[in-house]
């Protein structure tokens, strides 16, 4: 490849891999998809661009990177396969990913769940504490160099382009003072030119998800001279004013990140793990607890859960009531069922012994008439019908005798009865049986009229109860809206704003506990109303005052910069 050819001629091999496509260029190198034939697979191969200025110098960088790089293995970081050298130019063949990036989506306009930024945020900071632990600092991270797998939808971290060994040796090698990174997601210590370590990894993982979480950029200048200007000096718009309902915890972790003193920040990839991992715990513990208990107004609240427990006590009381009823009507019924039995059969036991069948059978066809009973079957000591009312059973048959005196049976023309079944007897002696049915019907009608009466009487109560409460609820609620707007104002800095109240109540107090800390606010910051709320800015460098960048630098804001503080003077 010529000096200067950059991408313009697409090279049909570099070393043993069949190059397919130019994949994208970058301020350093061309990434060409490439195809290895030994081991048959697609790759990314990323060539060292020539004649990029600094000579020498980029090319001992672009070498210590490849062995920096080589040696890191890692789920969320792109895997570097081989080193080597393409017309004097060295390259990398690394792991092909095809997804999307971190960049897409932000640009898509895509709104980050907080779990999905946590889950994200916790697997980067463990992949950058590892580079970390191996001396590798990556001193570009930004959302185009967060790439996502296809087919796991995992977060990588690529191009490890501007990074180098924390050793004494290679330090040596690098110009002190020299900065290499994307300036809207450097950090203070970067963009003024001092020394950077991991934790300018860490604030620049801190700026992506303050864009993740809000939406907005923490660093949005137009130019490269007031974006670092900005970087070294400003803070980030408060999450309170640009996006609130992100978690106070969390919000507390983005801003350590985003400390301007390293010393201030999280110091390694694992610390930051470990807060954002409590981060998630809590979250997810929020997210059922809010599918849980999604917000109701505290009338329907109250009203839905009084009515509840109303009813489900007069629920327990019907069934009590009805089953207690219920016994004692059936024990009258049986008790009275059994005596017209033993009545019955007194009177027949004379016409049975004497075999005068015509007598039995006048008596039961006038006994029937009455309505008195369901049905009256007489048979004799053999067990043999000799008189009968029921149609299921014929003179001369054989009818069953129960062991029970009485049990309950539904008839072939679907009655429900009780069935008595009782000896006839004669000086003691068992001459013959009669079954008497009693229909149930009677019992059946005063069960559903009380049953029906007790519903009405349960709706009744449980819609007073319900409106009652609902109407109570709204009483409630007015007061406790009243005391919200009031906070609100406070909220705005309006130190004057009380909240009258003439209640001898709890409610009462509330507002009284309101306007006492109104009133301590107003005497603590009244005569200094600029103190509420005050943030400490932070000095700027004499280096990074000054404004210095390379020249042609100044309305680039995504470029590679390179800033030397003892241009600054």
């Amino acid at each position: 490849m010529a000096e200067g050819e950059g991408s313009a001629t697409l090279p049909s091999t570099i070393g043993r891999y069949q190059i397919l496509e130019e994949a994208g260029a970058g301020a350093m190198a061309t990434i060409y998809r490439a195809h290895d034939p030994e081991i048959d697979r697609t790759i990314a191969i990323k060539v060292l661009k020539q004649g990029i200025g600094a000579g020498e110098e980029d090319l001992a960088r672009f070498m210590r990177e490849a062995r920096a790089a080589g040696a890191l293995t890692h789920p969320n970081i792109v895997t570097i396969f081989d080193v080597g050298r393409f017309d004097d130019a060295p390259y990398l063949s690394m792991e092909l990913l095809e997804g999307d990036t971190l960049e897409d989506r932000l640009h898509s306009g895509r709104t980050f769940s907080v779990r999905e930024v946590l889950e994200l945020a916790i697997d980067l900071a463990r992949a950058l504490h590892y580079a970390h632990d191996q001396g590798v600092v990556h001193r570009d991270m930004k959302p185009s160099n967060i790439l996502f797998a296809p087919s796991t939808g995992k977060a990588k971290i690529a191009d490890f382009g501007i990074a180098r060994l924390e050793s004494t040796e290679e330090l040596a090698k690098t110009q002190s003072g020299v900065v290499f990174g994307t300036p809207r997601y450097m950090s203070p210590e970067q963009a003024s030119g001092f020394d950077t370590d991991g934790r300018t990894d860490l604030f620049s993982l801190g700026v992506m998800l303050y864009e993740m979480l809000t939406g907005t950029k923490a660093f949005d200048a137009p130019t490269t001279t007031s974006l670092l200007l900005q970087i070294v000096q400003d803070q980030p718009r408060s999450f309170k004013d640009v996006q609130p309902k992100v978690p106070t915890g969390l919000q507390k972790v983005v801003m350590k990140l985003l400390a301007k003193e390293p010393d201030k920040r999280f110091q390694t990839g694992n610390e930051l793990a470990e807060a954002l991992e409590r981060e998630l715990e809590a979250e997810i513990e929020r997210e059922a607890e809010l599918e849980r208990n999604k917000f109701v107004p505290l009338r329907i609240k109250w009203a839905l859960t009084m009515g509840g427990i109303v009813s489900l006590v007069l629920l327990v009381s019907m069934i009590t009531v009805i089953g207690i009823q219920e016994n004692v009507i059936r024990a009258q019924v049986l008790d009275s069922g059994s005596s017209l039995a033993r009545f019955i059969a007194t009177e027949a036991a004379f016409p049975v012994l004497s075999e005068d069948w015509i007598r039995l059978d006048s008596f039961v066809a006038e006994s029937s008439r009455r309505d008195t009973f369901e049905y009256l079957v007489i048979t004799d000591h053999t067990g043999t019908v000799r008189a009968s009312s029921d149609a299921g059973l014929q003179i001369g048959e054989m009818a069953a005798s129960g062991s029970q005196v009485v049990t309950e049976l539904t008839t072939a023309d679907g009655a429900e009865v009780f069935n008595f079944d009782t000896p006839i007897l004669f000086q003691d002696t068992e001459v013959g049986r009669i079954q008497l049915g009693l229909s149930r019907e009677g019992l059946n009608e005063v069960m559903a009229v009380t049953g029906n009466l007790m519903l009405v009487l349960a709706l009744v109560t449980i819609a007073a109860v319900v409106g009652m409460l609902y109407v109570f609820g709204g009483l409630l609620a007015r007061p406790l809206r009243r005391l919200r707007r009031s906070m609100r104002v406070l909220e705005t800095g309006d130190l004057d704003h009380r909240t009258s109240a003439d209640r001898n109540d709890e409610i009462g107090e509330l507002f009284g506990a309101f306007n006492q800390m109104a009133e301590g606010l107003q005497h603590r910051f009244g005569d200094a109303p600029g103190e509420l709320g005050k943030v400490a800015s932070v000095e700027l460098p004499p280096e990074a005052s000054s404004g210095r960048v390379p020249v042609g630098a100044e309305d680039r804001t995504e470029e590679t910069i390179v800033v030397r503080p003892q241009d600054a003077g």
